[in-house]
Parts: structure tokens; sequence; C-alpha cells
């Protein structure tokens, strides 16, 4: 019997080492996270909206609904789970961009991949992220014995004791994002 994973990716994450900006096929990245040895059980994807304020310009509403439809695509994958945090507003910088905060994220991230571990469903555990903030639920994954595979991009895109701690791991580069493409 195959040995079954859960995969968790943090979008935010994605998106920042994807510097080539590929036009990624979800369903295909799963597989090539994976690979040929593993089922998957479920994967889940976590990232915020566009922030939408009172009063939306043309664009804003544009990529606001861009971000919508993608994340309905997400959910039409087979054994994916979409999970939104919210984006907080924190001001502008001395440039007078606006700041933003993403909310409620990492904790459910953590969360979900503590309660997949202790539910004793899955063997292996990949995480597509670099954030610290997660090393905690890697090592209940390991209190667990489950495997946990990181995929990270370049080394100053993850922090390293999250790396340290990951059993296995795995680059996101261009070679690896070539196999991931939307034909």
């Amino acid at each position: 019997m195959a040995e079954k994973a859960a995969v968790f990716i943090d979008g935010g994450y994605l998106n920042k080492i994807n510097t080539e900006k590929f036009k990624i096929d979800y369903q295909k990245l799963l597989f090539c996270l994976m690979g040929s040895s593993m089922e998957l059980w479920r994967a889940y994807y976590y990232n915020c909206l566009p922030y939408r304020s009172s009063n939306p310009s043309e664009d804003d509403k544009e990529r606001f609904n861009n971000a919508q439809r993608f994340y309905d695509r997400l959910k039409k994958i087979p054994r994916m789970s979409v999970r939104l945090g919210k984006l907080k507003y924190r001001g502008e910088d001395k440039n007078n961009k606006p700041i933003f905060e993403q909310k409620q994220v990492d904790l459910m991230l953590g969360l979900d991949i503590a309660s997949v571990c202790l539910s004793g469903k899955v063997e292996t555990v990949i995480l597509v992220s670099g954030d610290g903030d997660m090393l905690p639920a890697v090592k209940t994954a390991k209190d667990e014995n489950i495997i946990v595979r990181l995929a990270h991009g370049l080394s100053d895109t993850y922090d390293q004791a999250l790396w340290d701690e990951a059993d296995e791991r795995v680059a996101l580069n261009e070679v690896f994002f070539q196999e991931c493409l939307l034909r």
C-alpha cells in the first residue's frame, strides 16, 4: 500500500519563491512534491484574498475577483482544501505604499498540521513554507513519527531552524517548477 501524505502549501510563500512567475498546475505540483511512492490523503492551500477597501478601484475589484476565481479553481482539485485568512491594513511605509499583514494563516496552517498528524491518517507531511513559525507544528509531526518533507526556495527564503528540523527537503527551483507547469 502506498504511503499516505498530506500537503500543506503556504500560498504567500509559494508566490514569493516563484520568481519566474511560472503558471503552476497545482494538481501536478502535488504529485511533483510527493513523487510516485506516495498517495495524496489531502492537500491544504493557505493564503488571503486581496485587501478590499470600502471604496475599491476597478483594478482592486479585478484583482479581488481574479483571486477569488483562482481559489475556486483550487477547490475543484480532488482532496484540496483552501483556507483563507485575512489581510489587515497596517498603514503606509515611508514611500506611501500600503502595508498589509496576513492574519490567521500561520495559525490555521500549524493547527491543521498538528490535527492531521494526531489523527494518524498520514505517514508524511509535505510543507511548502519557509516560515520559522511552523517549527512547533513540524516538531509535533515528528513527535507523532510523521516524516516531514520541507519544500523550500533559495536559502535566503526560509528559516534555517525549520530547514534543519525537516527530515527531507525538496528545492523549489526553476527545474522543479518546469515539471509542474500548466500546459
